[in-house]
């Protein structure tokens, strides 16, 4: 089981307007290992802050829920000259609402609706010295956000659709385990948890 924070910013398409979001979230995760290759998981989270930014107005997030649920497989064993491939799935769902603050002399906005739900496919590629295991990552994803833009309903995605980057995990005892990751390409996001096995 792991909690991990994270943090991501993107850019958003409807049709053909360009709108910016970023997101804070926390996450709990439980995770299975059905085999020595194989590896099932589910999580349940919430956002707490960050926001879409439209026409130059940021339209932030009230606090909504994210859940997810993912299965990974050891594609290559990590061996003294050879990384280890890890192939990985998951799909994920957050529902929240936004609203924009009231400022001076005007009357706040009513809240929006927010639904996305996103597909990702991952593949990550690593060495373990020591305690510590190295990677880089990439993943692509897609999915349909549903939100409102001046009282009318719109369907989007992520403008971007990939992303690509670095990680790190550190083994402690007692079963404990801390892990960062940064992801500057494409969709940017950067993550930590802290996660215990038994």
């Amino acid at each position: 089981m792991s909690v991990s924070s994270g943090a991501a910013r993107s850019t958003l398409l409807f049709g053909d307007r360009e709108v910016g979001i970023t997101e804070l979230n926390v996450m709990a995760r439980f995770e299975r290992r059905l085999s020595q290759r194989i590896e099932i998981g589910a999580g349940l989270g919430a956002l707490v802050g960050g926001g879409l930014t439209v026409n130059g107005v940021e339209q932030r997030f009230d606090t909504g829920v994210q859940v997810n649920a993912a299965a990974s497989g050891l594609a290559v064993a990590e061996r003294e000259r050879v990384p280890f491939v890890l192939l990985s799935f998951a799909v994920s769902y957050a529902r929240g609402q936004t609203s924009q603050a009231a400022q001076p002399g005007l009357p706040a906005q009513d809240v929006t609706p927010y639904r996305a739900l996103d597909a990702r496919l991952a593949l990550a590629v690593g060495k373990t010295v020591g305690r510590f295991t190295m990677y880089a990552a990439g993943r692509v994803f897609g999915g349909p956000v549903n939100w409102q833009i001046d009282g009318a309903d719109v369907v989007g995605g992520d403008k971007f659709h990939r992303q690509a980057g670095l990680g790190l995990v550190c083994r402690l005892p007692r079963g404990f385990d801390v892990s960062a990751e940064g992801l500057a390409l494409g969709e940017e996001s950067a993550s930590a948890a802290l996660g215990w096995s038994f």
